[in-house]
């Protein structure tokens, strides 16, 4: 099968330029997860970086996805038990995260890491990073906490 090959793609490699993707922000690991899939199987291995909402209010993340036309999956937002820990709180991208770790475990997925979005502001989603880089977010089975440190 011939490598699939975007104008954009293809135009950074006559440059010499090296691509990557970037998506805008989802609410729901599993049509990431397909897309994600179709493409490796167009032979398109470059780079994604998956765009996700870092800690935010679920109003302003619900705000941001009408805006921005993600409607539609505000509908995992319900479906998703980490963020239902948050409704009166935070929500921030870690069961999505989870689930994009558990499906490329075998490395099927390629390069794939998340782009954050600071809808709750910079200061907050720059501190959720760092934590979670730091190796001080526990991710659990309904959310995350932040170990102090």
């Amino acid at each position: 099968m011939k490598p699939y090959q975007h104008k954009e793609i293809e135009a950074a490699a006559q440059t010499g330029l090296n691509a990557s993707i970037v998506t805008q922000f989802c609410l729901n690991a599993s049509p990431i997860i397909a897309w994600v899939r179709r493409l490796r199987d167009q032979g398109v291995d470059h780079p994604v970086h998956i765009g996700l909402a870092g800690p935010t209010s679920l109003t302003t993340l619900m705000r941001y996805a009408k805006r921005c036309g993600v409607r539609a999956s505000t509908q995992g937002l319900a479906r998703n038990a980490g963020l239902i820990k948050h409704l009166l709180g935070a929500a921030a991208p870690d069961g999505i995260i989870r689930a994009l770790i558990a499906a490329n475990r075998d490395g099927d997925l390629g390069d794939i890491t998340p782009h954050l979005f600071s809808f709750g502001g910079i200061g907050a989603t720059a501190r959720w990073a760092a934590s979670a880089a730091a190796g001080r977010l526990e991710l659990d089975r309904d959310g995350f906490g932040v170990e102090a440190g």
